[in-house]
């Protein structure tokens, strides 16, 4: 009995072995040397175009970057425009409703004027008799 286990063992163990070795073997083509050479070409063109995307992706990140500053730059100036603009409104707005005063002010002093000329030359008309 132990010789039929022993022979099964063996048995069993040499058949698991020719599945693992089959099952991991690749099957195998044949390419000529031309076929060889023109992708051997290819491969060298794609890795010469990898290098060259790559040195571009770091050319526009580091523009990228600059863009970025020069945007919150221009952001900072145009807050302060804002600012400023807001600011000059402001006094326009004052020294409008200053000049509206004194337009008023000058207006009334102007009909004061002509009253206090009218009462003159009347009483001036008066004091000479023409009226």
């Amino acid at each position: 009995m132990c010789g039929i286990r022993s022979r099964l063992f063996w048995l069993l163990l040499a058949v698991l072995l020719s599945l693992s070795f089959s099952a991991g073997a690749e099957k195998m083509y044949q390419i000529s040397e031309s076929e060889l050479t023109a992708l051997e070409t290819n491969n060298s063109e794609l890795e010469k175009e990898l290098r060259n995307q790559v040195a571009l992706t770091v050319q526009l990140q580091t523009e990228l970057s600059e863009v970025k500053g020069w945007l919150a730059k221009s952001e900072a100036a145009r807050i302060e425009a804002e600012s400023s603009l807001t600011t000059a409104s402001l006094s326009f707005d004052e020294y409008e409703r200053e000049a509206e005063r004194k337009i008023r002010g000058s207006q009334i002093a102007e009909v004061i004027e002509k009253i206090a000329i009218g009462i003159s030359a009347a009483a001036i008309g008066y004091a000479f008799g023409t009226f």
